[in-house]
């Protein structure tokens, strides 16, 4: 019987809904095991209890420190464990994990059988890979040409920034970013509902990180008249709370920050929403955009959002816009603003995506299968 163990930072809730989905999905000889480095790290506001957990892992106390940027994590009792497992199958996070470099190191020294995949997200557009360093790239293809299993990749972006890498041969298993499917369900009647908003709702579901989500840039490029002429609601926390609500109430916009919104207040949102908008500057897979497309919205997405290929028909279910484009930002909110009429109809198309490209027992079962 074949064993897989997922090596994994912290535990988050749409990852405890695909690996509990996993087991239960899994009717063939396979077992699993998560191995949890720490519970959370900085900027996580998440509260999750392993209370009612539905699958096997492993929780040891790491050392962990935040580091420019860097969450460092180490766990030597959840890697002794790994070395002396012997012919169990690993599946590992970003390359650039602490714990995962440890790893490559000892499969390089052949101190350690395991196969070895690798979750390659899809990094194309970030700082890291457009500001490149000789020694960082060297070291990088190093580490994945240590792969001897396949590269996970949510999507399209993904696959096209590991063919951007130096590595000679790899193959992939499509693993995108998955959403507990049964959480995210709106009835006809909250749809019907939805329409009858005289001001259009818009949602931003984003960490309030200027940086990545680019939300004064897009505010900036869109103009307070057409700001104005929906109601936005942003969703989520983040370090640039302060600079980002000064903008809004010094051009006066009609944007409302909700902060930290639990998961149930979420879907709240997404119900009485008619529009979902994410103006990200760098995102590599955002599961927002998986949340909107089962809650039936229109969808308006940043080119730089790693899974718009797979989310998003510029013919049936949205509009896709450069962040650093200011004609491409104001033309795709007008475009999709005239298109009011045939929200409902996006909506459903984009409810239709989600079953096709983010159908939860289609694509685990895939990952047994391929595994």
């Amino acid at each position: 019987m074949k064993k897989i163990i997922f090596f994994q930072n912290i535990l988050t809730p749409y990852r405890i809904s695909f690996f509990e989905q996993l087991v239960s999905y899994n009717n063939s000889d396979i077992k699993f095991e998560v191995f949890f480095m720490s519970k959370s790290e900085s900027g996580r506001f998440w509260e999750i209890s392993l209370v009612n957990v539905k699958f096997p892992y492993r929780l040891g106390k790491s050392l962990y420190l935040f580091i420019r940027k860097y969450h460092f994590h180490f766990n030597p009792f959840l890697l002794l464990r790994l070395f002396f497992s012997k012919n169990e199958i690993v599946l590992m996070g970003a390359w650039n994990n602490f714990n995962n470099l440890i790893i490559i190191i000892l499969k390089r020294m052949h101190l350690i059988e395991n196969k070895l995949h690798i979750w390659s997200e899809a990094n194309y557009y970030s700082a890291r890979l457009l500001n490149n360093n000789a020694i960082v790239d060297k070291f990088r293809d190093w580490v994945l040409n240590t792969i001897d299993g396949s590269f996970l990749v949510p999507g399209q972006m993904a696959i096209k920034t590991l063919n951007s890498y130096s590595i000679k041969k790899f193959k992939y298993i499509v693993l995108p970013n998955l959403i507990n499917d049964e959480k995210y369900v709106i009835s006809q009647a909250e749809i019907n509902q939805r329409l009858l908003n005289i001001k259009p709702i818009v949602i931003i579901p984003a960490r309030l990180n200027e940086g990545t989500k680019g939300l004064i840039r897009y505010f900036e490029n869109l103009g307070s008249r057409r700001v104005n002429s929906v109601k936005f609601y942003i969703l989520g926390e983040g370090d640039d709370r302060q600079i980002i609500e000064d903008y809004i109430n010094e051009n006066n916009l009609n944007v409302e920050l909700c902060g930290h919104v639990a998961e149930n207040e979420i879907i709240g949102y997404y119900k009485k929403a008619n529009l979902f908008v994410l103006p990200s500057i760098t995102d590599p897979s955002p599961l927002s955009i998986v949340e909107a497309c089962f809650m039936h919205l229109p969808l308006l997405v940043s080119s730089r959002c790693g899974n718009h290929y797979e989310a998003v028909n510029e013919t049936l279910n949205g509009k896709i816009f450069d962040p650093f484009n200011k004609e491409s930002v104001q033309q795709t909110f007008d475009q999709i603003i005239d298109l009011k009429d045939k929200w409902y109809e996006m909506g459903e198309e984009s409810f239709n995506i989600s079953k096709l490209n983010f159908n939860n027992k289609k694509i685990i079962q895939n990952l047994i299968y391929s595994i």
